[in-house]
């Protein structure tokens, strides 16, 4: 014959049970809420990373091309920030601006258009997502990031210098025919 159970047992697993559930309801909204907050750490450890490199011969070295190895640690630093929150906008912009490092322009484009969405206004990632589309061959899509920017026509012209003198002919005339159009005024019925 089985035990009858005590009054009131089955309230305190009712009880106890209800207790377990709150807490992993609770573990779970803390983690959920954490994310962000990691993703924030991870993509400011890869930015200092990427500073360490930016600024290894500062004052005396002068831009460096093909980093690509030595920036692998702050890329794998925003790789992280984006498994925990995959709209991390520091770490869109600063993985766009390694793929343009790498000349890996649509790359840079993904990563930047990523990261204007979370920050519309932001200049810096205007500009270097234009000129993520115009390397890309995609002036269209540049032009409009570009107006409004004046130091954009004086940039471009010193990158169809800067292209040139890299055998990149093709871009050196995409720059140039950009602060071309950029120069021009925009006719009736154009924006």
């Amino acid at each position: 014959m089985a035990a009858a159970p005590l009054p009131g047992m089955g309230e305190q697993r009712a009880g106890r049970a209800l207790a377990v559930a709150d807490c992993l309801f609770e573990f779970g909204a803390l983690v959920l809420s954490a994310r962000p907050s990691v993703a924030a750490a991870y993509a400011n450890l890869g930015a200092v990373r990427m500073v360490k490199v930016d600024l290894a011969d500062w004052p005396e070295g002068g831009w460096v091309e093909g980093r690509g190895a030595a920036l692998q640690p702050a890329e794998a630093a925003f790789r992280e920030a984006l498994a925990w929150n995959p709209a991390q906008r520091t770490a869109h912009h600063r993985l766009g601006l390694i793929a343009l490092d790498r000349r890996d322009f649509e790359a840079a484009v993904f990563h930047l258009e990523q990261a204007l969405l979370a920050s519309p206004t932001h200049r810096g990632l205007r500009k270097a997502l234009a000129y993520a589309y115009l390397w890309a061959g995609r002036p269209e899509s540049a032009v409009s990031l570009l107006q409004g920017l004046p130091e954009a026509r004086a940039e471009l012209a010193n990158y169809a210098g800067w292209w040139r003198a890299r055998g990149r002919e093709d871009l050196a005339t995409a720059a140039a025919e950009m602060a071309q159009a950029l120069a021009s005024p925009a006719r009736p019925g154009e924006p």
